[in-house]
């Protein structure tokens, strides 16, 4: 599972390579048998990237960050994050992989995974509405004390 600090990553790296036009992502934990590896990968892409079912999904050009978010020792000198190409491909992940994604869904596809992005926007929206109510209350009470 993500941490809550790969968490907030994922939704800040997103958010900026949207703003660069890459809109599309997909991030997924990654298995490692050592700590030298990268724990983590996010695809990027301009054009839809097309979830076939939960553990696969099609890209047609984009990139690949992957990134070792593992603490710094002797042992692990190694780069913590390189940036790659990827290709028209189709990606396949271990069912005990978690995934973040916007991706669309294709006509196998019934479910695909959480899209981090949207995480937090029912607050704003239930504060909203509060707000609004709020508002339309204090405009009944004013609205029935000048009528009095």
């Amino acid at each position: 599972m993500f941490s809550a600090i790969q968490t907030e990553y994922i939704r800040a790296q997103a958010e900026t390579m949207r703003a660069q036009g890459y809109p599309y992502y997909l991030a997924v934990t990654q298995y490692r048998a050592n700590t030298t590896s990268p724990d983590m990968l996010m695809y990027f892409s301009k054009n839809p990237i097309t979830a076939q079912n939960m553990y696969a999904y099609t890209i047609n050009t984009g990139l690949i960050y992957q990134i070792n978010s593992s603490a710094y020792s002797t042992t692990n000198t190694g780069p913590r994050f390189t940036v790659g190409t990827v290709g028209n491909t189709t990606l396949s992940f271990s069912t005990y992989e978690f995934i973040y994604t916007n991706a669309t869904w294709g006509t196998a596809a019934i479910s695909t995974q959480p899209d981090i992005m949207l995480q937090g926007r029912n607050q704003i929206n239930a504060a909203g509405i509060i707000s609004f109510v709020l508002l339309i209350a204090l405009f009944f009470a004013l609205f029935s004390r000048i009528l009095r």
